[in-house]
């Protein structure tokens, strides 16, 4: 008897956005925990400005394609991922 594993991910393409997510949450979150740091120049905070914006563009483009197609397998996981998204 064999037995077949179950794929997790729809496609291999899905896991870039998943990374791009996972990335644009980290960012987030350092940009975070450093805005207050005072030995921030006007530079350094318009360059996090001009990141954090890219990123943000990119995970609502990421978050309308996903109620398009589906991203997992499972419902639960799909709809965890969703909730997920919608926090970004």
């Amino acid at each position: 008897m064999r037995f077949r594993s179950k794929k997790m991910l729809v496609c291999h393409a899905v896991f870039k956005s998943l990374l791009w997510i996972v990335k644009y949450f980290e960012l987030t979150g350092a940009c975070w925990a450093l805005h207050t740091t005072p030995s921030s120049s006007l530079c350094v905070v318009f360059m996090r400005i001009v990141v954090l914006s890219y990123y943000s563009f990119a995970a609502a483009c990421i978050t309308h394609n996903t109620m398009h197609t589906r991203c997992f397998s499972s419902t639960t996981a799909e709809r965890v991922y969703r909730l997920l998204l919608t926090m970004g």
